[in-house]
């Protein structure tokens, strides 16, 4: 069982000057075997009404459980980083067309605690990206074709489990649990036909494809292997008073009718 706890502050405009800024916590408990806990700061500069880059810090603590034969070690990482932001959408909760766009590349260093008594202190460097790309199209009326691209990789002479990213669920890859995978850089896509229906209202058909690459570190308990996935589906998105409700039931790998996922995805605004 895991536990996600994310916090976000954005103060726009920041001395009256195109510029915003963001504070944020992130703290994830993943089973019995650690916190990982991230504090982050960012400036982002307004080039245009569409095009912004930013300037990022961030710290990162990972506090392993006591629990006997624990492959996961503490570490402390502090990390800096650029990114660029472009959205020419014409909606953010339903775009009917435009790219949605961003990239960001954080350099940092990780130092590692002992897992055992013979385990030294080390320090490492590390190099992470992060890469979105989102494309909706409208090829007649009331229909929407959205295509969405997504990178995450991570890259260190030492990676641990808290270092991974996660990969299924109703966000990513549908038709399998709600992070089922796990790996140092993880792949996905999607492409999605949407029928609007009025309103914010639509349902579509859906393909989802990934692919997870797992590196090898046997004193974590990490074991070398590349995988790719499938998933395709149908789903519906209703505007209600409570907010959007989405439900989709997607089929992976070797699914039947009956050993299908539902997933299920409640958003409000405030």
């Amino acid at each position: 069982v895991s536990q996600e706890l994310a916090l976000r502050y954005m103060e726009p405009w920041v001395a009256s000057l195109p510029v915003n800024a963001v504070v944020g916590f992130f703290q994830r408990k993943q089973d019995s075997t650690y916190v990982r806990q991230t504090y982050e700061g960012s400036l982002a500069v307004m080039i245009t009404e569409e095009l912004s880059a930013g300037f990022s810090i961030e710290q990162a603590n990972v506090f392993p459980t006591d629990r006997p034969g624990n492959p996961v070690g503490g570490s402390k990482a502090m990390n800096i980083g650029l990114s660029v932001f472009f959205d020419s959408r014409d909606s953010p909760v339903l775009p009917t067309g435009g790219v949605l766009y961003r990239t960001a590349y954080e350099i940092g260093t990780k130092i590692l605690e002992g897992r055992a008594p013979d385990r030294k202190r080390s320090e490492d460097r590390t190099g992470r990206l992060t890469f979105d790309l989102e494309n909706y199209l409208s090829p007649l009326s009331g229909q929407i074709l959205a295509l969405a691209g997504h990178i995450r990789d991570f890259r260190s002479s030492i990676i641990e489990q808290s270092d991974m990213f996660r990969l299924g669920g109703a966000t990513s890859l549908r038709g399998y649990r709600e992070s089922q995978f796990v790996g140092s850089r993880i792949i996905w896509g999607t492409m999605e036909y949407r029928f609007l229906v009025g309103g914010r209202s639509f349902f579509y058909g859906f393909l989802d494809a990934g692919s997870i690459v797992v590196p090898e570190n046997a004193s974590a308990g990490l074991v070398k292997s590349e995988q790719t996935k499938l998933g395709y589906g149908v789903g519906v998105r209703l505007d209600t008073s409570l907010g959007l409700i989405g439900v989709s039931l997607a089929l992976g790998e070797d699914d039947t009718l009956r050993t299908g996922k539902l997933h299920l995805r409640l958003l409000n605004e405030f």
